[in-house]
């Protein structure tokens, strides 16, 4: 029986046909019910108490879109601006009652989202000229398609608007004045903060091009380009300044500052130069993305953020004249390139750095305050860490910068700015679209944590683990790598009347008051089970506001443990390792066995090599013994990874649940457990019908679904619309791999290389995602909670690159093999060429040809006296389920139908005859059959 196509999306194909059935339903066991008490024992606080700070949201009812800049105008208290990223710069006023109105819209010339899906482009700054009251005079930078005599394509562009004379809360969109036009080759590192300094000159922050490691040398040339740096211009004009000198992004209506550092210098870094050649707008050089600007308004000091690489951020002071290293430091470490040695170079050192890490890897944020609505942080340079999320604040006395303190943990914070009324430190988060307003915290609420597991009222008994009444045990599918430990798993709901909101293909949400439990083991003895050692048991504790995480460490008798202090800590296993021959392969146990053996004392010997990779490969050394670092987070590390839009707890989904587990000695589905024992919200489709999670192991599933299955669990909390990571691709397991951006996906930083991409097929040794998941130190992902490379997956995901991902092809792929161009007529999605009844996207799905009438992917139904059996084939790494209405006109009538063999499962193999079979009574049911690709 051939279908015809109702609806289709990308990666998803239903085929639709009908039939009448009569028969007999099968009756079925009842399973063992999962029985869901009370739990009176837990002792964890509903809430925790961290930072002596708290948001609140300044303008409630206002968003922005992507807010990057929070400007005041000088001498006016009653009018605050916001830059928005997409081109728009919104006015509040009158601030005594807010409203937003637009002040300048230049959204059709300005470029935000990059082709890697990287937001770092778009309006990036904004500064009023201090004489705004007389000329109506602002200046912005943006980034937008321009042509200079440089090229074609995308620049960074500073300009000067005005407003209208009669409205001076409109701009007039047609007084553009350009004063640079700066060819990028690049979408990233685009700075472009504006401020003006006490001495009526503009500063102007640049990056450095990207789109990593410095590609185009630019950071230690003042002869080239407008990168890499501060500049100091007069766009007043003033008697005695200088005109710049030539240079095609110079569009001209500003002089040079007669003083700037490099006017008229003939040596930089040890090297002759050509003054007529040398930007003489440097104020300052050797920076890498210095993306926000603050004058002190005491004494003048200009402070500057700098995005690092892969290794420190850092604040600077920034002085005329100054080189602070970038690319040859990052920080105070090496940076990406060496130095010439027949240079000579003086670097300045940032007054403060930090490592990535717990804080994060991505400063943005900074200010220097002077205010009274919080005295006690006058004069302290506060800055925020976009991805790691922390606020924090360092003083600088003497020459001195204090030990950082935190104030505040809230991800996302692209700019800070100071409300001109009350001098309230204002924080603007660029994922919510909310200016938040920092204050002191007024929780009175009790949040002391117990000091020992033993007190925390989870386990009834701690050396059997033995959990208490309420706190129950659950299994997953795929475990996130965690350095060869071994996971217990428990959950609880204390109060019976709250349930879980259950979700087939997104988060599940979860009341205030769930809490997970996990425990984290290793082998000391990699030859001997039973010398399991206890490292830690996490607690998740789910607030009314968000979530807070906690740790215990056991202690060296494994008797009790002890809550880890809230920065974390770390500690050294000492482990003895299996012997083995070098020269054989490596052997990992199953994830049944419990146990991973994972070599960390490596000896590397330049003839091994993985055949794609180019990359040394651990070796056994002599010692039988090894030294594993193993790191115990801090809440803050908890609070980066668990978060909303990863479903606060990660791994208690649909897709990690669906699993078969023992209840009163009998396998039942975990799912369906729950659903009878009263813990969700809304009665659970047939369990076998659900998507779930494949592991490395299960070779009967296609590599595609397994490497897509171990990015969502080790990858997608970061890695999503919305997440926390820079790069641009999705990692969670429901979005097709073709719109995922995984596939010769652009990079935010290309490690040096245009060639490289997330992921290239054929070819590992440019595949990014595999080189930093195979490492470890600065480059490595995940970013934290690991400190050794998980070589299983990186074998399986290296395997899938050189094969079986070089058969595959995105839909406009496909038209390209067989028409030679997508838009030829018989190319269409809902062409038929070949006339047998199935149009193109569906041959695509199909994997059968779209120009032979014979070749086609045929569905037929047998009817017998038990009901209907439809029968089909199966192509590898293809999900097929059987689906069923009574009414196709009601499209949510469709649902899957429910027997065993009736399972989405992306098969290795092909299946010449699959048979699914209905045998519930019904007069006429209509059935399709949804595809998937991964």
């Amino acid at each position: 029986m051939r279908g015809w196509v109702p609806t289709r999306e990308v990666g998803r194909l239903s085929l639709f046909f009908f039939a009448v059935l009569l028969g007999q339903s099968a009756a079925r066991a009842d399973d063992p019910v999962l029985e869901r008490v009370e739990n009176t024992t837990i002792t964890l606080p509903l809430e925790q108490r961290l930072f002596d700070y708290q948001i609140k949201d300044a303008f409630p009812g206002i968003r922005f879109d992507r807010p990057v800049g929070i400007v005041s105008l000088p001498g006016d208290d009653t009018r605050l601006f916001v830059v928005e990223n997409g081109g728009l710069i919104s006015e509040l006023s009158p601030l005594s009652a807010p409203k937003k109105s637009t002040l300048l819209d230049i959204s059709d010339k300005t470029i935000s989202i990059a082709p890697n899906r990287s937001e770092e482009p778009g309006l990036l700054g904004l500064a009023f000229h201090p004489k705004f009251m007389e000329n109506g005079y602002f200046f912005v930078f943006y980034t937008t398609h321009s042509e200079t005599k440089a090229g074609k394509g995308f620049h960074n562009r500073l300009s000067r608007f005005q407003v209208s004379p009669d409205d001076p809360h409109k701009a007039l969109p047609d007084s553009e004045l350009i004063l640079i036009d700066q060819y990028d080759q690049s979408f990233i590192h685009n700075a472009g903060d504006l401020h003006f300094g006490q001495d009526g000159y503009l500063y102007v922050s640049l990056g450095d091009e990207g789109p990593g490691y410095d590609n185009n040398r630019n950071s230690q040339r003042i002869d080239k380009d407008f990168f890499s740096g501060i500049l100091r211009i007069d766009v007043d004009n003033r008697p005695g300044n200088l005109l710049p000198n030539p240079h095609p992004a110079v569009m001209g209506e500003y002089k040079i500052p007669a003083d700037n550092p490099f006017v008229g210098i003939e040596e930089f870094n040890g090297a002759a130069v050509e003054p007529k050649k040398v930007r003489t707008e440097f104020f300052a050089v050797g920076l890498r993305n210095p993306w926000r600007m603050s004058f002190d308004q005491g004494n003048g000091d200009l402070y500057c953020v700098d995005t690092g690489q892969h290794k420190r951020e850092e604040v600077n002071i920034i002085r005329s004249g100054g080189n602070y290293g970038w690319a040859i430091r990052e920080g105070t470490k090496e940076g990406g390139r060496k130095p010439d040695p027949k240079k000579n170079y003086q670097f300045t050192d940032p007054i403060f750095e930090y490592e990535h890490g717990p804080l994060g890897n991505g400063i943005t944020a900074g200010l220097l305050y002077r205010g009274m609505s919080l005295p006690e942080l006058n004069g302290y340079f506060i800055f925020s860490d976009y991805y790691g999320g922390h606020l924090g604040a360092v003083n600088r006395e003497n020459g001195v910068t204090s030990a950082m303190i935190w104030l505040k943990w809230s991800p996302g914070v692209s700019s800070l700015g100071i409300h001109p009324k009350t001098d309230d430190l204002l924080l603007a988060d660029f994922r919510k679209g909310t200016l938040w307003e920092l204050s002191a915290n007024e929780s009175t609420k009790n949040t002391q944590l117990p000091a020992k597991l033993s007190e925390t009222g989870l386990f009834k008994d701690l050396e059997s683990l033995t959990p208490q009444p309420g706190i129950v045990p659950y299994e997953i599918n795929v475990p996130f790598w965690s350095d060869g430990a071994v996971k217990k798993r428990w959950f609880s709901l204390p109060d019976l009347s709250q349930k879980i909101g259950f979700e087939e293909n997104r988060p599940w949400s979860f009341p205030a008051g769930t809490i997970w439990v996990k425990h984290f083991e290793i082998l000391l003895n990699q030859q001997d089970v039973r010398s399991i050692h206890r490292l830690e048991t996490r607690v998740l504790v789910k607030t009314a506001s968000g979530l807070y995480g906690a740790t215990y460490r056991w202690n060296a008798d494994q008797t009790d443990a002890d809550l880890v202090p809230s920065a974390g800590g770390k500690t050294i296993l000492n482990i003895i390792q299996e012997s083995s021959d070098p020269k054989q392969d490596w052997y990992f146990p199953s994830l049944e066995d419990e146990i991973r053996l994972i070599a960390d004392g490596w000896a590397w010997k330049k003839d091994w090599r993985y055949p794609s990779l180019q990359k040394k490969v651990p070796m056994i050394t002599d010692d039988p013994i090894r030294k594993q670092e193993w790191l115990f987070p801090s809440q803050i590390e908890c609070l980066r990874c668990h978060v909303k839009n990863s479903g606060w707890a990660l791994g208690f989904n649909t897709a990690q649940l669906n699993r078969e587990i023992l209840v009163d000695g009998k396998k039942v589905n975990q799912l369906s457990a729950l659903e009878k024992a009263g813990y969700l919200d809304r009665t659970v489709p047939p369990p076998q019908t659900l998507s779930k999670l494949a592991p490395l192991e299960d070779k009967s599933v296609s590599e595609e679904y397994r490497v897509r299955s171990y990015l969502e669990v080790n990858c997608s909390h970061c890695h999503q619309p919305g997440g926390a990571a820079r790069s641009g691709w999705d990692g969670r397991v429901n979005t097709a791999t073709d719109r995922a951006n995984l596939i010769d996906g652009l990079l935010h930083e290309n490690f040096g290389s245009q060639k490289n991409r997330v992921i290239v097929p054929g070819a590992a040794d440019k595949s990014v995602l595999l080189k930093r998941m195979s490492q470890r130190g600065e480059i490595k992902m995940p970013p934290i909670a690991s400190n050794l490379p998980d070589l299983k997956a990186s074998k399986l995901i290296e395997h899938w690159i050189n094969g079986e991902l070089t058969k595959h092809k995105a839909f406009q792929e496909w038209q390209m093999l067989y028409f030679e161009n997508t838009d030829l007529p018989e190319a269409g999605e809902n062409a038929d060429p070949d006339r047998d009844g199935a149009v193109n996207f569906q041959e695509f799905i199909t994997q059968t040809h779209p120009l032979l009438f014979a070749d086609r992917w045929e569905v037929d139904i047998d009817m017998t006296s038990e009901g209907a059996e439809i029968i089909y084939s199966q192509k590898p790494n293809r999900s097929y389920q059987v689906q069923w209405t009574a009414n196709p006109s009601d499209p949510a009538s469709w649902k899957p139908l429910d027997m065993p063999e009736n399972v989405p499962h992306f098969g290795r193999e092909a299946v010449e005859k699959k048979v699914i079979k209905d045998t519930e009574p019904n007069s006429k049911r209509f059935y399709r059959i949804r595809i998937n690709k991964p």
